[in-house]
């Protein structure tokens, strides 16, 4: 799972750092052309390591997000509702982004 999370890490920087660069090498991975990927990135966030271990993602906000959906899903009768916040904090698998951020 870490070195997942480092290649991941690797590509969110390189998108942050020279977007023009990431879509042309993308576009040749995916045989179309550097602009149909840059209008496909638009719109999206990429968050490196250091971000995702943050209160917003993987340092809390991922637990709360999946209680929240969970809830939803259980009021509009796709499932039986939701657990615990509780327990979605203790699914939440943050170890490998941790140790990608500290790196």
């Amino acid at each position: 799972m870490e070195m997942w999370t480092r290649l991941q890490d690797h590509a969110a920087t390189e998108i942050a750092e020279d977007p023009d660069a990431t879509a042309e090498s993308m576009a040749q991975m995916l045989g179309t052309d550097p602009q149909t990927v840059r209008e496909q990135m638009t719109g999206y966030s990429y968050p490196d390591a250091a971000a995702q271990a943050g209160p917003d993602y993987f340092g809390g906000g991922v637990a709360g997000s999946l209680h929240s959906t969970a809830g939803f899903l259980g009021e509009v009768g796709l499932t039986g509702g939701a657990s615990s916040e509780e327990h979605y904090e203790q699914i939440v698998y943050p170890d490998a982004i941790q140790e990608v951020a500290a790196s």
